[in-house]
């Protein structure tokens, strides 16, 4: 498994190894190139103290895509060009909810409009070429990211 370490300006201080620091959102982060359906990632996440990915600003969506492009370079020759978000319709909610459970307070939706609920597709990837997201069926496989809170315990400077 790969991580995140080709993040530009990131302090690995407060993390445990193999994750990564963002001053964007002042969580650890830690990138997983193994494709995994949303729920088999989102446990992996939560095995691991987190949860997958939240974007709660253009600056954080930013990040993650420039970040993620970086990472995914060889899996962008085999065709990927995609990665799991912490963003899904759970039961009949046609809102949208994070699995860390903050606050829904940014979305980047292709033109800005939120699709309807589908049955089917009810969880989320971010394209990684465009930083734009997209309803996808949570059993498809996918990399992800999965985040955490830093040890701030262990941070020294």
């Amino acid at each position: 498994m790969r991580n995140i370490s080709n993040f530009s300006g990131v302090l690995s201080g407060p993390c445990n190894p193999k994750w990564r620091y963002s001053p964007h959102s002042r969580k650890c982060y830690r990138y997983f190139d193994l494709d995994f359906p949303w729920p088999a990632a989102e446990v992996n996440c939560f095995l691991l103290g987190g949860h997958h990915l939240s974007i709660h600003s253009k600056a954080e969506n930013k990040f993650a895509r420039d970040s993620s492009t970086d990472l995914l370079i060889e899996e962008m020759a085999r065709g990927a060009k995609e990665l799991w978000l912490g963003s899904a319709q759970f039961g009949d909610s046609v809102e949208y909810e994070w699995t860390d459970r903050s606050k829904y307070d940014y979305e980047n939706w292709p033109k800005g409009i939120r699709p309807q609920r589908n049955t089917v597709r009810k969880c989320t990837k971010m394209n990684v070429q465009t930083g734009e997201w997209f309803q996808s069926c949570c059993k498809i496989a996918a990399p992800y990211i999965c985040q955490k809170e830093p040890n701030l315990d262990s941070f020294r400077l």
